[in-house]
Parts: structure tokens; C-alpha cells; sequence
């Protein structure tokens, strides 16, 4: 290439690169400028969120919804229950059967929370009772009833009693719900319509047929909109209205039909809607007769009873507790008014007035009916409770805390003795006395300043005298019993003082001190069983006190006497009085009683600290009697003084074989009874010395102690410290044996160190030789201690126990404990003194269980875990102790109690003309039963619905374990079902009548009452007309407090008449409100 070419090319490439650079710069603002049309939108990625939620929880392609049964939850853990196969209203009940997932999702700048609620069953498909699905209906029709509408056309989901509202008002046992957060509400229906709308296309692209609903306006509304995907091309609406008040025009069953009517369609007519097989179009789905439209209705009226009569009211202070059938068990404390106050934890119900049961929901139901057969109008109305062919009742106990804690007397008292530890100072208690005598004085010196008149008025008309001089005499004679405690309460209370006089005081203490009751026989009840002897094990565990021993004596006195009080003055006087015993027993040389069943110093460490003391103390008594009253064989010296002592002389004269034995007590034998020598003398035998006893400690002082040879390094100042009861041995081993050697101490004294050294042949005439072990021969301790012994008696040692000393530091201790050391020390005592009573009522009320209900018992309510109680207790946390085991199992026994004491009065009212007696029921379980004939005047034309043939005839036999059975059911089960033509339904239906009565008689004075004739029990209900004006007989029901309906309709086309047929459904509810649920189905492929 020349050079004028390779200018020319040169020039070429430069025109080239400018030509590209402004291509590019062209290129650059024209993409600059386009817009694409291609970036999701926020409502996209809405429903992009929400599809991979649901893929998440592997509810995609869920045709059956067979998968969601392996859904696991780790975020919202459920105990494991047994599964069922089939979701009934009772199972949709239970809490713990459902499963909860949830997730945040955004929409803009708006936050929700996504749930999806599903209940744990079997997922092996079984029949229900559905409405509207024969079985030879054809497959495709099976195909358009998805889960979904399985559940909401079986009649075994309608009414479930708790749940969430959506279940109530749908019966679903799994759906979507997404909720707005952070205060945010869905108040207008187009935004509930978008919500929705996104949610439909995301359960369309999953082909996922689970309900999802949105909750609009606020919570406490319970308002939710929803759709649901159908397979073949149905969706379901779910709308829910809600109005403050009835409207007039839909009070009844009749107005509500034409409502539903209207809503299927607005020219309602079954030959409209359908398409015949005159129609061209008409397929063989569409001709079945499966698909004939049928409308039927389930119906419910609800009935409140939340006022009880006085005389149903479990504690009534007005009753006559002799003629009160649960006033016989012992947990009432009826049986323990003979016995005395310090013998157990007694519950005042004197002032209590209510019952732990605040609710009974009686409901009437009619399951599945034709809605041509029901006549329901301003005018006439076919539904007459008591022809209703399926009755329930439910039982709403008190849930508030403090309610609960108020009826649970026994665990409330172990509470409040908590309690005062937590608050009460750290001063003396005994200063309350000081105080409390400066102020009386204070009162005195006023008192004596008043007028002269009122004074003598005053001395003229003593108060409560013959009370007084009525109950001196019982403390005279030492019955202080639990009822003399209640009557002084009463008598104090009367003066307008919660104080107890000192005499009564001093009387309850010498009861501590009684030993009558070592002679009363025990009582044995044959009510023992394998869990009772499980429970005993476990309960024997816990560090507390013996029963029936000093400390627990006192210890129940303690909070007997401040339970009925309330005033630590009274605790002050009685820990007075007791110091005064404690301090007596020890001047007089006796032993405490109720305290140790050996006569060993040995301290029980597996007891609680205050016992422990006492014991203690009881101990340095013994061995100052022991003291005082040890007799030498030869002498009694004047050593023997228990406020002397002898210090052994630092300098002894060596022992030889001359000096002479003291305090021998019996020669030493070996295990073939032969008696041992000396080595040094063979002709004199090994005395065994009187030694003294090891100082007994208790686990306070045994702490210091550790803590105290913790804290020194020298390692032989240790062994010495620790060696005060060997070196004592050896010098009673000295004086006892003269010219004895140190092997002949280990012979007596640790027999396993003196071991064979050698063994004698057979043909050899030598002897077997014995010398020290290894473990001696190398231990410079025993040796050194053996050579500082000197021969000393133990009548002449130093005391290893100072029990006088021990027996001071106690009672100078006590004397100036503070009230919260003495709370912490008694509650041990006391906790254990609570579990022992609860189990004890917890037995009485299963041996009445057992004893008069043959069949199985479902006595779940009355279990307790005992590993948890004994956790509990043993780290101290009485608190969580009380909340999580002790007040559940005190609540429930009053569960039993208080439905038990209604069916008692409710029979005894039923009954009194034939004066039969609700004892006589479970006294002879086999042969006692009642039969009762009702007649019924007319019948009615729902007759023909609840198929009540034999309504007149003999209603049948009730048993006690009938009663038994049916509280038990009452408890454990949500609600419990029965039949109208139940002995059961007759009593139930008094006690409405009687709270009827009540609360008319509460309401109107005695002049402004409507007399009413006598009337049976037989008497049919009176009209709405009769019942405003006088009050409910006792036959009948008050008027419902809510009705309920369930309108289910098949093969219905909507929304046009050429659609192919669905199904569809409507929740009524009428009580303080209204509200009605729809679930209307349409075909989006013909519409």
C-alpha cells in the first residue's frame, strides 16, 4: 500500500468510528425514552406474593385436599391428639385440633397478615351427612362439591360452641383469611372486592379450592367477605351482613325463606331455574334427578340461664348445710367441725356468696328439615321447643381470675399467707406486741374519758356475753375445735375487731401440745388405689414435715388463724404462746410431743428446715435428760450438772497398766461371739467405752460449716477440725482399756484396716498373722491424734454437743424472728398441708365417681401432674405452683360440686310431692331408679319433624350414675347431648323455670305479682302473650334468647336460568343482633 492509500484509509476508518459514536449517542436517547410496559405492577406482584405463600404451604393443585393433612406447623405447636376421621361440630370445637399458619404480605404500603386455618382429621375420605349429595349422583356433580362444600352441607359441622367465627357461621374445617395490620381496616367494599379479586386470580393459577375471606371493617364486628374456586367452573361468593337490631320484617323463619328466595334468584320458581329435558341442550348431568331442587333448613333456638335462684347457688351462707346433698363432703368442712383447728387447713365459706358456674346454654335443635313442613310467622309457629327431637346443654364457668381465685377458698388462703412474707418487714414479730400494747393503752386512757352514760349503758348491756362465757368454757376444757374458731370470728366481728383475745390464743397453742390425739384411732378409708399409692411416692418426697407433727400442727394453725383474721397481731400472740411451751418443755426437762417417732438425736434432712429446728431442739431436751439422769455403776458425780462443764487437763499422767478402767461398757466379741484381747496384756479383753453421741446438726448449720472449712487452706487444720468426735473416742477407748495400743483402738473402731498379713500352713504350727492396713500405717492423722489422746471418760470429756448452748441460739432465734422468716419457714409445711387436702377431695370425689357409675368415667378434669408439682415445690416458686396446678385442681372439684348441688335442688323440687330424696339415687346404685309419665295435650305438627311416636309413654328410669354421667360429659365436652324425652331434660327445664320465678320475683314487690294456679310439670308452655304477663310455669321455657337457622338449597342454577345447577346456603342469626352469612354458588362457564 502505497502512501496516498494509506492516507485514504486512514481518513476512512477516522469517518467511520465518528459515524458509529453518533449511532450509539442516537441509539442511547431513543431507549432512553421508551417506555416499558413490561414492569409488574403493585397489584401483580400482590397476587405474585400471595401464589407464593400458598406454594409455600403446598396448597397448590388441593382437588381433594388430601396433602394438607401432612402440613406441619413449627410456629404454632399443638399437643398431639388422637385423629379422627370425620370433623364434627364437637371436634371443630376443640382448640387444640386446629392448625394456624401465617405470613406478612404488603400491598402498596399497606401491611396484612395472611392465615390459613386447617383442623387435623383423617385423611382417609368417610361419608358424612351431607344435604343434597346422594350417592348415585353422577361424578361430575361429586367433582363441583369440593371440600369446602362437604363441609359446609354435612349437618354433623352445623353449631359448633367455640372456634372461630368462620367456622361457626360455615362449619369449614380449613380456610384463608387475610387481615389487615397495624390498625388498618377494610371499610369499603371496593377494596374488599380488589382484595378478593387478586385472591381469586391466585387460587385460580393454583387450581387451590380452599375458601378465602378478607376481614372488613373492625374486629370486634366479625365481618368477612370471601370467594372460593370451584372445579368445572364454579365460584362461591361468602358475604356476611350484620345489623345492630332485628328488622321487623325478619323475625321469623317464613320472612327469612322469602329473603333467601330472593337471593337465589329474583324470579324464584324450581322450574325457572332448572332446565327440563325439553330443552334442546339438556345433557344427561342436567337431566339426573340427583340434580331436583331441594331446600331444607336446620334450626337452632338457644336458651340462657345466668341468674341462679338463692337456693341453687353453690355458696349460700342462708342455707341449712344439714339438708344439702354436696354439703357432705368433707371439702365443705360440714364433717370437720368436731375436729380441732391445728388438724388441717380449713376454707371459711361463711361470707362467700355466688357459684363458679356463671352461665348454662340450653339448646334446642331440629337437624334437617324441609322447609314446606315448618310453619314459623307473627301468628302460628310449628317450633315448640320441646318437641325439638335433639337437645344440648353447655356449662360456662367463671373464667375471670379473680372470680376463680375467690371460690377456690383452700389454695386463695395458701395465696394470702404468700403473700404476707412478701410484704411484712424484717423487724421482730414480737414487737407487734410492744406496738399493739402502747396502743391500747393509747385506747384505754380515751376510753376512760367518755361520757359517764354511755359507760354505764355500756356495763348495763354486755355484748355478746353469754357468747363469750360460752366459748371460755370450751378453751377451758381444751376442745378448741374448728367451730369454736368460726364462732370466735363471728363473736369478733360482732365487736367490730378483727383481734383474737389472748386466752383463746393460749387455748389453741396447749392443743398443739395435746397428746390425747396420739390415742384416737386413724382413719382408714378404702378408697386407696395403684395412683393413690403412685401419688403418696411422690408426695413423700417433697421437703416439708410429718404429717400430724408439731410443726405441721402449727403450721396449720398459723394460717387457719390468719385466713379467718387477717391481722399479724394475732400471729404475733401465738408465736408468743409458743415460745412460752418451747421454753417450759426445756426448764421441765420434757420432750416435745408430735415431733420424733425414735428416740435418736438424728436430724431428718430430708424435712424442711423449721422442722428440722425443732427437732433440734428436742434433742438438746433429751440429752439434758440423759444428763441429768445418767447413772455410773459406781458414782454419780457432780460433773453430771447440765450448766457445768469439765475441761480435760492439758497435761494427763501417762497411761500404764496400773491405772484403773473407767467408763466400761461391755467387752468387745468378735463375729463368732468370742471375746477380744489386748495385744499387749492376751488376758484382759477389749472394753467397748461409753463414747459420747455426734453433735446433731441441721442443714443450715452443716452449711456454715462446710463454708467455713472451705475457707481454711491447711489441709491437717481441716482433718482436726473435722476430728473432735475421733480424738473424744480414743480418749474414752484409753480410760476404758489400760495399756491398750493404737491397734487395738482399730480393732473396735474400723475393723476392715485390720487385715491378715500372712496365713499358717496346714503342716506349719504357727498362727495367722493380723497387723494395720496400708491406709493406717501410711495416716499420720489417726496417729497423731492417738498420741495426743490421754485417757480420759466421756463423763469427764467436753462436751461434743453444748446442748444448752444449741437449745439458746434456738430459742433466741425464734424470739426474735422477723414474720416473713417465719412465712418462708412454714410454707413448705403449708403447701404440702394444701396438695395433701386437695388429694384427699380430689379421692373422695372418685370413689363417688367409681362407686356409683359402673361404666367407663371420663374423669380427665380431676388430673394432675405431680412431676410438675413436685418441680414446683421443690425450687420454692409457690406462686407458679398455685396458678399453674393447685387452683385448676381446686376449680375443677368445684366444677363437679356446683352442677351436682343444681340436679340436687332441681330433683328435690321435682320430686317433692312424692317426697323422694336425691341421696336415695346412690345408695343402692342397682335397685334405686325413678320413673316419671308425661303426657303431652297435642300434638303438633312438627311432631311429624323430631318423629316423637311415643311421646306419651314412660319417659324412663333414672339412675345416680346417669346424674354422674352426664356431669362428667358436662365438663370434659363442649356441650352435651341429649334427648327431650331424658328424665334429665325434665330437671333441666325445672331449673329454668325456677330462675324464671327468681328473677320475676326480683323485679316486682309482692302487691304488683300476678297470682298463678298451681301447675305441674306436666303443663305444656304458655303462649308469648301469657308469658309478658306472668312468670314461666314450671313446664316451660322463657323464649328463646337466639334463634338460629341453616338454609341449605341444591340444584339451584344461578345466575341465570340456563346455568347449571349448585349448591347454596345461608347462616341466620337472631338474638341481640343480626346477622346473616351467605355461601352462593355460580357457574362461570354458563352465566
Amino acid at each position: 500500500m502505497d502512501e496516498d492509500d494509506h492516507e485514504a484509509f486512514v481518513y476512512n476508518v477516522a469517518v467511520l468510528d465518528h459515524d458509529l459514536d453518533m449511532t450509539t449517542m442516537k441509539c442511547d436517547e431513543e431507549i432512553f425514552e421508551i417506555n416499558d410496559f413490561s414492569t409488574s405492577s403493585d397489584w401483580e406482584r400482590f397476587i405474585a406474593d400471595i401464589e407464593e405463600i400458598l406454594t409455600h404451604w403446598n396448597l397448590t393443585n388441593s382437588v381433594d385436599n388430601s396433602s394438607l393433612d401432612s402440613i406441619h406447623t413449627p410456629s404454632s405447636p399443638t399437643p398431639q391428639l388422637p385423629i379422627t376421621k370425620i370433623a364434627t361440630s364437637k371436634l371443630l370445637s376443640d382448640p387444640h385440633r386446629w392448625q394456624q399458619r401465617q405470613e406478612s404480605i404488603k400491598y402498596r404500603k399497606v401491611a396484612f397478615s395472611l392465615q390459613f386455618f386447617q383442623f387435623k382429621k383423617d385423611p382417609l375420605p368417610t361419608p358424612s351427612v351431607s344435604i343434597g349429595l346422594p350417592e348415585h349422583c353422577p361424578q361430575s356433580n361429586r367433582n363441583q362439591s369440593n371440600q369446602s362444600w362437604r363441609d359446609m352441607s354435612s349437618i354433623e359441622n352445623d353449631w359448633p360452641v367455640t372456634g372461630h367465627p368462620l367456622v361457626r357461621y360455615y362449619g369449614l374445617s380449613q380456610f384463608l383469611l387475610i387481615i389487615p395490620l397495624n390498625g388498618e381496616t377494610i371499610s369499603t367494599e371496593d377494596r374488599a372486592r380488589q382484595l378478593l379479586g387478586s385472591a381469586s386470580i391466585a387460587l385460580h393459577n393454583l387450581d387451590c379450592e380452599i375458601p378465602f375471606f378478607c376481614q372488613i371493617s373492625t374486629s370486634n364486628r366479625r365481618l368477612f367477605m370471601g370467594v372460593g374456586h370451584q372445579p368445572n367452573g364454579f365460584r362461591t361468593y361468602f358475604d356476611i351482613i350484620q345489623f345492630p337490631d332485628i328488622p321487623p320484617s325478619y323475625r321469623y323463619f317464613n320472612e327469612l325463606m322469602v329473603l333467601f328466595k330472593k337471593k337465589l334468584y329474583s324470579s324464584f320458581s324450581y322450574h325457572s331455574n332448572v332446565i327440563t329435558p325439553k330443552d334442546e341442550s339438556v345433557d344427561e348431568y342436567r337431566s339426573s334427578s340427583s340434580n331436583d331442587p331441594t331446600v331444607r333448613v336446620s334450626i337452632r333456638f338457644t336458651y340462657l340461664l345466668n341468674r341462679w335462684p338463692t337456693e341453687y347457688l353453690l355458696f349460700n351462707p342462708s342455707m341449712d348445710v344439714h339438708n344439702l346433698f354436696v354439703r357432705q363432703f368433707s371439702y365443705f368442712g360440714t364433717s370437720r367441725n368436731n375436729s380441732k383447728a391445728h388438724e388441717q387447713i380449713m376454707a371459711n365459706f361463711a361470707n362467700l356468696y355466688g357459684d363458679p358456674l356463671t352461665q348454662w346454654q340450653l339448646a334446642t335443635t331440629w337437624p334437617s328439615v324441609a322447609e314446606e313442613l315448618i310453619t314459623d310467622n307473627a301468628y302460628h309457629s310449628d317450633l315448640q321447643p320441646r318437641n325439638a327431637p335433639r337437645w344440648s346443654l353447655r356449662s360456662l364457668f367463671t373464667e375471670d381470675s379473680k372470680n376463680s381465685q375467690l371460690y377456690c377458698r383452700h389454695v386463695e388462703l395458701f395465696r394470702i399467707f404468700i403473700q404476707l412474707g412478701n410484704r411484712s418487714p424484717n423487724n421482730p414479730l414480737l414487737n407487734l406486741l410492744l406496738r399493739n400494747t402502747d396502743n391500747h393503752q393509747q385506747q384505754k386512757d380515751e376510753q376512760e374519758t367518755q361520757d359517764i352514760r354511755q359507760a354505764l349503758d355500756r356495763l348495763s348491756t354486755p355484748i355478746h356475753s353469754s357468747a363469750q362465757s360460752s366459748l371460755l368454757k370450751t378453751t377451758n376444757t381444751l376442745l378448741v375445735t374448728s367451730q369454736l374458731l368460726s364462732n370466735l370470728m363471728s363473736l369478733a366481728a360482732g365487736t367490730g375487731s378483727r383481734q383474737i383475745p389472748s386466752e383463746y390464743i393460749e387455748a389453741f397453742v396447749e392443743n398443739l401440745f395435746d397428746d390425747d390425739d396420739d390415742e384416737k384411732p386413724v382413719k382408714n378409708t378404702d378408697i386407696k388405689s395403684n395412683d393413690d399409692d403412685n401419688e403418696d411416692d411422690q408426695l413423700g418426697k417433697l421437703k416439708s414435715a410429718p404429717r400430724d407433727s408439731l410443726s405441721w400442727r402449727l403450721a396449720n394453725l398459723v394460717v387457719n388463724i390468719y385466713g379467718q383474721t387477717r391481722q399479724p397481731f394475732n400471729l404475733a400472740q401465738l408465736w408468743k404462746f409458743f415460745l412460752q411451751k418451747l421454753r417450759t418443755h426445756w426448764r421441765s426437762g420434757r420432750l416435745l410431743p408430735h415431733l420424733d417417732e425414735n428416740t435418736t438425736d438424728n436430724i431428718d434432712h430430708g424435712s424442711c428446715l423449721f422442722h428440722q429446728k425443732l427437732q433440734m431442739f428436742n434433742s438438746c431436751i433429751r440429752q439434758k435428760i440423759k444428763r441429768e439422769h445418767q447413772l455410773d455403776s459406781n458414782v454419780k458425780l457432780a460433773e453430771d450438772s447440765d450448766e457445768e462443764f469439765f475441761d480435760a487437763q492439758d497435761e494427763e499422767p501417762e497411761m500404764n497398766e496400773n491405772q484403773t478402767a473407767e467408763g466400761q461398757f461391755y467387752p468387745l466379741k468378735d463375729v463368732k461371739g468370742q471375746p477380744m484381747y489386748l495385744l499387749s496384756y492376751p488376758n484382759r479383753p477389749i472394753q467397748v467405752p461409753q463414747t459420747q453421741d455426734p453433735a446433731p446438726m441441721t442443714e443450715d448449720v452443716l452449711a456454715r460449716q462446710v463454708t467455713h472449712l472451705a475457707q481454711i487452706d491447711d489441709a491437717r487444720m481441716k482433718i482436726r477440725l473435722q476430728s473432735a468426735g475421733l480424738l473424744s473416742d480414743m480418749e474414752a477407748f484409753k480410760a476404758a482399756n489400760p495399756g491398750c495400743q493404737f491397734e487395738d483402738f482399730i480393732r473396735w473402731h474400723s475393723p476392715r484396716d485390720w487385715i491378715q498379713q500372712s496365713s499358717s500352713d496346714s503342716n506349719d504350727e504357727t498362727s495367722d498373722t493380723f497387723g494395720l492396713s496400708r491406709r493406717m500405717r501410711e495416716s499420720n492423722t489417726w496417729n497423731d491424734l492417738w498420741e495426743l489422746a490421754r485417757p480420759c471418760p466421756v463423763r469427764r470429756q467436753k462436751r461434743l454437743f453444748n446442748y444448752t448452748k444449741e437449745a439458746e441460739e434456738i430459742l433466741q432465734y425464734f424470739e426474735t424472728i422477723s414474720l416473713a422468716n417465719l412465712v418462708h419457714y412454714l410454707s413448705p409445711i403449708v403447701c404440702k398441708s394444701i396438695i395433701l387436702q386437695l388429694l384427699q377431695y380430689r379421692k373422695e370425689i372418685l370413689h363417688f365417681i367409681r362407686s356409683n357409675n359402673r361404666g367407663d368415667s371420663n374423669i380427665d378434669f380431676l388430673s394432675i401432674d405431680m412431676v410438675s408439682i413436685e418441680h414446683l415445690f421443690t425450687i420454692g416458686d409457690y406462686e407458679r405452683l398455685i396458678d399453674v396446678q393447685l387452683i385448676e385442681l381446686e376449680f375443677a372439684m368445684l366444677k363437679f360440686y356446683s352442677l351436682l348441688h343444681k340436679f340436687f335442688h332441681s330433683y328435690e323440687t321435682f320430686f317433692h310431692r312424692q317426697k323422694k330424696s336425691f341421696a336415695d339415687l346412690f345408695r343402692d346404685q342397682q335397685s334405686t331408679t325413678t320413673t316419671i309419665t308425661t303426657t303431652v295435650a297435642k300434638k303438633q305438627p312438627i311432631a311429624r319433624i323430631s318423629k316423637l311416636k311415643n311421646i306419651g309413654q314412660t319417659m324412663g328410669e333414672i339412675k345416680g350414675s346417669d346424674f354422674i354421667q352426664f356431669i362428667l360429659e358436662l365438663i370434659s365436652e363442649p356441650e352435651k347431648e341429649f334427648t327431650n324425652t331424658d328424665m334429665i331434660a325434665q330437671l333441666i327445664v325445672q331449673i329454668f323455670a325456677d330462675s324464671d320465678r327468681f328473677q320475676y320475683e326480683q323485679s316486682t314487690s309482692v302487691g304488683d305479682r300476678i297470682p298463678t294456679a298451681t301447675t305441674t310439670t306436666t303443663n305444656e308452655s304458655s303462649s308469648d302473650n301469657d308469658k309478658m304477663m306472668k312468670p314461666i310455669t314450671s313446664g316451660s321455657l322463657p323464649p328463646p334468647t337466639g334463634k338460629e337457622f341453616i338454609i341449605r338449597a341444591t340444584g339451584i342454577s344461578r345466575p341465570a336460568p340456563y346455568s347449571r345447577p349448585s349448591s347454596h346456603r345461608m347462616y341466620c342469626f337472631l338474638a341481640n343482633d343480626f346477622r346473616i352469612a351467605s355461601a352462593f354458588t355460580e357457574d362461570i362457564a354458563y352465566f
